[in-house]
């Protein structure tokens, strides 16, 4: 009896410990909204866990980014993050799913801004280079695997080389 009961503990405990770490391919899919995400793999590979510093890049829209956004939405309306945000960092609190299956899921993450919380859709924020990161897009990635071929035929690079470039760059590709 001991033992079952242990086994269930640590079953649970796995389970529990399962939902705590997302990745993007894990968004399509999901049948609800989830909160309590310590942990999170961007479709470009950049890793975001709660805690983390996140650095702004370039805001996509007029003077305003487009996919970071400020306040609460309760007491102070959501607004664009100002332009003047780029290069500077911030940590994140919290990382939440929203959004319904029909219409799609997002992918959020919270920071906590001077007077406000401020929102992040980290995907499009990404895709648009809203947000800094270490990976690659797609299109970055394929246009780094083409620069190595092309140095691959001039001689520049060695088989190996090139195939060890090929292998990392590869799982970021759609």
């Amino acid at each position: 009896m001991k033992q079952f009961i242990f086994s269930t503990l640590f079953l649970y405990s796995l389970s529990g410990f399962g939902q705590t770490v997302w990745n993007h391919e894990m968004v399509e899919s999901a049948t609800k909204n989830v909160k309590g995400i310590t942990e999170y793999t961007a479709s470009d590979g950049s890793i975001y866990k709660i805690g983390d510093r996140i650095t702004f890049g370039v805001a996509s829209g007029a003077n305003r980014f487009t996919f970071v956004s400020m306040g609460d939405g309760v007491m102070t309306p959501l607004t664009p993050a100002p332009a003047n945000w780029g290069g500077q960092e911030a940590e994140i609190k919290k990382i939440r799913l929203s959004g319904t299956k029909r219409q799609g899921r997002t992918m959020w993450v919270t920071c906590k801004g001077p007077l406000q919380p401020f929102h992040i859709n980290i995907e499009k924020a990404i895709e648009v280079g809203e947000i800094q990161t270490d990976g690659y897009t797609s299109d970055q990635a394929l246009e780094e695997l083409k620069k190595a071929k092309d140095k691959l035929d001039l001689g520049l690079i060695t088989q190996e080389q090139f195939d060890e470039l090929k292998a990392e760059l590869s799982k970021y590709i759609d």
